[in-house]
């Protein structure tokens, strides 16, 4: 019997442990899924390391842009250029894409400072549709059935669809009312939105102190945009053509000066 008890004992000791060590890694996995936050300055480090990674990209965009120039080649002026007269060029037109890039940046750090600077939650005036996140005042009341809408009933679907004519008609679960194809019964229950209600959303919210993960993302996800407007061959062509203006001189006297040296043009 001692020797039953003495097994027993172990296997509580083990189960004890086993239990309690499952118990600790599951907290620590919890912990460790957390979506972490961001100070200002960690965003903004964020912003300018995304610039610059995007920047850096722009070396292989130019060599591809250069060896797919036979099937991209820039015209000025009805004027088909030489790859080697872009190419005398293609520096400055570069690092006026890379200015396009890093002014967004400089748009998203201003962005993020400014959503730092929100000390009070403000709000505004909203008269579309119901939808979850709206208020009924300025001090931040969330809207709801009860203090909202009222109930009513239509005789036939007919009077729902007049009903209709003078403003939206929502469902039992606030979704607003399509057609008259969704009235079914004398008794079923409808809403509308009450005499003197006024809605608002959120206009600016305070700063809690720190960005969520997906506003730190959304901030790099913008210049990351802008970059992909310049990242293939045809849109480095789409941004000489759009902005020929501005280098149709230099690249025309680049071309001259190739031709005169002697150069095929191709």
């Amino acid at each position: 019997m001692k020797k039953i008890l003495t097994v027993l004992l172990a296997l509580s000791v083990v189960f004890t442990y086993t239990v309690g060590t499952a118990f600790a890694a599951s907290g620590a996995t919890l912990k460790s899924q957390a979506e972490p936050t961001y100070t200002l300055a960690e965003v903004e480090t964020a912003i300018y390391a995304q610039a610059q990674k995007n920047v850096e990209m722009l070396n292989t965009v130019k060599a591809n842009f250069l060896a797919n120039y036979d099937a991209n080649k820039v015209t000025v002026e009805e004027m088909i250029l030489s790859k080697a007269a872009v190419e005398k060029e293609i520096g400055s037109i570069f690092n006026d894409i890379a200015a396009a890039i890093n002014k967004v940046a400089d748009d998203q750090k201003a962005d993020a400072v400014k959503v730092s600077n929100v000390t009070e939650t403000t709000y505004k005036q909203y008269t579309g549709d119901y939808k979850d996140s709206l208020f009924i005042d300025e001090q931040g009341t969330k809207a709801s059935k009860e203090n909202s809408f009222d109930a009513t009933t239509y005789e036939n679907a007919e009077a729902l669809e007049t009903a209709m004519e003078s403003g939206p008609v929502y469902t039992e679960e606030l979704v607003k009312v399509d057609g008259k194809g969704e009235w079914t019964s004398s008794t079923q229950q409808f809403y509308v939105k009450k005499e003197g209600i006024t809605w608002y959303e959120i206009d600016q919210e305070a700063f809690p102190g720190f960005f969520e993960k997906a506003e730190k993302e959304a901030y790099e996800a913008a210049i990351n945009n802008e970059y992909l407007k310049y990242d293939t061959a045809a849109e480095v062509q789409k941004f000489i053509h759009d902005n020929a203006a501005k280098y149709s001189k230099t690249l025309l006297t680049a071309e001259h000066a190739i031709q005169k040296a002697g150069f095929v043009v191709v």
